[in-house]
Order: structure tokens, then sequence, then C-alpha cells
């Protein structure tokens, strides 16, 4: 369910968008919002957030055709890749058997 926090202290979206740059690589804001499923505002919040937290960072701008701005991409950190490490392993831990 959207807004609830796993075991690793993420919302639903935030553990989705870094799942996603992971699995992808760098992406935009409008990528990532398509592929997840996130509206483009709440996308826009998150990837705000995630930048402030230090688990993804600016990877550079996207080469676009035509005329424009070109849109910023963005990639994980290791914290990023640590947390989901340790989110895995905690959502493991839950639900191994006894």
């Amino acid at each position: 369910m959207p807004g609830r926090k796993p075991l690793c202290g993420l919302t639903q979206n935030k553990y989705e968008i870094l799942k996603f740059l992971v699995k992808n690589g760098p992406a935009t804001i409008a990528e990532i919002s398509r592929a997840t499923g996130i509206s483009l505002p709440t996308t826009r919040r998150i990837i705000a957030d995630l930048l402030n937290r230090g688990l993804i960072d600016l990877a550079g701008k996207k080469e676009i055709q035509g005329r424009g701005r070109k849109p910023m991409t963005y990639s994980i950190t290791t914290a990023g890749i640590g947390l989901l490490k340790e989110c895995a392993s905690a959502l493991q831990a839950v639900v191994a058997p006894a």
C-alpha cells in the first residue's frame, strides 16, 4: 500500500523508485513516473527527498532530439543500494520459515 513503511523505513513508493533505478540505471523523473505508475508530482517530491537523504544523485542531462531543456537524470548512490540491501535482508527475515 502506498504510504506504508516497510521495515527499512522507506515508503513503498520510495522503495519502488530506488528499485527501478538499480534495475534500469539513470532515468529522468518522467521516465521513473511512467515506469513505476507513481504520479509525476509525487515522483518529483520523492526524488527531492531521496536527493536530500543522499540515496540518489544527479547523473547528468539526458540527450534529446530537437529544442528545449534537457531533462536531468538521476541514479542511485551506494548509500541507496546499501539501504535496499538492508530492506531485502529485513524482509527475508520476516518471511523466512521458523
